[in-house]
């Protein structure tokens, strides 16, 4: 029920970060509800005017760049407060609380530490920003406007009151249910059932249980699978423990898990095609009728009169390794977060 904001205010803050100046001085994060946007404004300048170039702050934010210290904090600390107004609102009226300790891990694990460029196995902020810290203080029954006013475990119903979470067996209009159940909408009246083990049938990853996979069939059926360990073959990243899967190349040089997802070319014009529908001659990769390898992609051999596409490359379950840019990553994120 509750979400962390901090990072929603940095990503769409930034829009006028170019306003910011850098500093030899690291600032220190402590964050309270009177200087929160205050200490979101001086973590963005600090990122931004020590690893973004200019023309990167132009080209990303969309901006041009102003180099007035005092303007890049008013900015950014005015956007702040016009994005975060509805928690700030609920915040001073009681019905949010902030958790400073929370807010404060967030809020630094996004602060540069070390180089610009860094490859980590993880994203600092995505670890430390995963436990929300404005936490809701309603009790159920209590009159509400938003979600997040509400204690854990309830939601803020249609009937403006905070009404506590549907258990098993009880109707799931909002779509959502407690934890360990999800809401079915198949069954005809949208019901929360319990998620479901290995070997049952399931439409999306939440119908199954903690540890499991919705995957499905060249038919369409789903069923929930076991998350895979390190080296499993796999065809998407959310079939793997570590939610990483290694894409193998097809031969236009784009990622693919499995030889459908290749293009092939139109033997007329050399464009990409998905069949001979799409183009005026025939497709290399649409699996249609050929003669000989010569009618078909490179790499890609003419098996029983088919072409066959091919994903070159080992795609398995694998530990994920990241570069983190302090310059776009903690700018095009938290834009796109905006959205």
């Amino acid at each position: 029920m509750k979400s962390t904001f901090l990072l929603t205010v940095l990503f769409t803050a930034v829009v006028e970060l170019a306003s910011c100046t850098s500093s030899d001085n690291k600032p220190e994060v402590s964050v309270d509800l009177d200087n929160y946007c205050s200490q979101v404004a001086d973590v963005a300048c600090y990122n931004i005017w020590n690893c973004c170039t200019g023309k990167q702050i132009e080209d990303t934010l969309g901006i041009t760049i102003s180099v007035e210290p005092d303007e890049c904090h008013r900015d950014v600390e005015l956007i702040c407060q016009d994005n975060m107004a509805t928690i700030l609102w609920a915040a001073h009226k009681g019905s949010v609380q902030l958790v400073q300790q929370n807010a404060d891990a967030c809020l630094a694990s996004t602060l540069l530490a070390g180089d610009c460029f860094q490859h980590v196995s993880d994203v600092p902020w995505q670890r430390f920003c995963s436990d929300g810290y404005w936490v809701g203080t309603l009790s159920v029954g209590s009159e509400c406007l938003y979600n997040f006013e509400c204690q854990d475990g309830s939601y803020c119903a249609v009937d403006r009151k905070c009404r506590a979470l549907p258990k098993e067996g009880q109707d799931c209009d909002a779509g959502i249910c407690q934890p360990g159940l999800f809401c079915n909408p198949s069954d005809g009246e949208r019901k929360c059932r319990p998620r479901r083990s290995a070997g049952l049938p399931c439409e999306a990853d939440d119908w199954c249980a903690d540890g499991l996979y919705c995957g499905f069939d060249d038919m369409g059926q789903g069923t929930c699978y076991a998350l895979k360990a390190l080296g499993v073959e796999c065809k998407d990243s959310r079939e793997c423990q570590s939610t990483f899967c290694v894409p193998g190349v097809c031969e236009d040089g784009s990622q693919c898990f499995e030889d459908s997802d290749c293009l092939g070319k139109c033997s007329s014009d050399g464009e990409t095609c998905w069949d001979d529908l799409s183009c005026s001659g025939y497709c290399t990769q649409s699996h249609n009728y050929c003669n000989s390898d010569w009618d078909c992609a490179e790499n890609e051999p003419c098996v029983k009169q088919t072409c066959e596409r091919t994903c070159i490359g080992q795609t398995v379950c694998a530990k994920r390794w990241t570069v983190i840019d302090y310059c776009t990553d903690t700018t095009g994120m938290l834009l796109n977060s905006s959205n």
